[in-house]
């Protein structure tokens, strides 16, 4: 899956988002920009802790080609390859998935799904192969 050109490392622990916040004294609910990469830690964190109790072979990665095109959250397993990217934005676009078209690309017959949570309310369809842009409380919201 690792291309010539690309570079994968793995995902950075930060302190916790509340810890952060409280020390940056962001106390907005607004979307601001130190707020989004709040979000963006504290999703990833959520999504570590569940991998260690449901999937502890999962592994989490940054992607980033020699475009600086990325993906913030590439989970493998095995040869396996899911990609997450984060939006602390009410809407998305075509372009918000060109990372997870460029980790499909890479992946080939590896890549799963990529999905872009995001802060708005409908399960979207974006451009590429088996794409989603969900409502990041989807993570948390039990469906029947």
């Amino acid at each position: 899956m690792r291309a010539a050109n690309s570079s994968r490392t793995g995902a950075t622990p930060w302190p916790s988002s509340s810890t952060t916040s409280s020390l940056r004294g962001i106390v907005s609910n607004r979307f601001t920009k130190p707020f989004g990469h709040l979000l963006e830690s504290f999703i990833l964190q959520q999504l570590v802790a569940e991998a260690g109790w449901t999937h502890p072979d999962l592994r989490f990665w940054h992607y980033r080609d020699k475009d600086k095109v990325e993906v913030d959250c590439v989970i493998t397993r095995g040869n396996k390859v899911w990609g997450v990217e984060f939006k602390a934005a009410a809407s998305v676009n075509s372009s918000d998935g060109k990372g997870l078209r460029r980790l499909a690309d890479q992946a080939g017959k590896d890549f799963q799904s990529g999905i872009v949570l995001y802060d708005g309310n409908s399960i979207l369809s974006l451009d590429g192969p088996n794409t989603l842009a969900v409502p990041f409380p989807q993570l948390w919201t039990k469906q029947a």
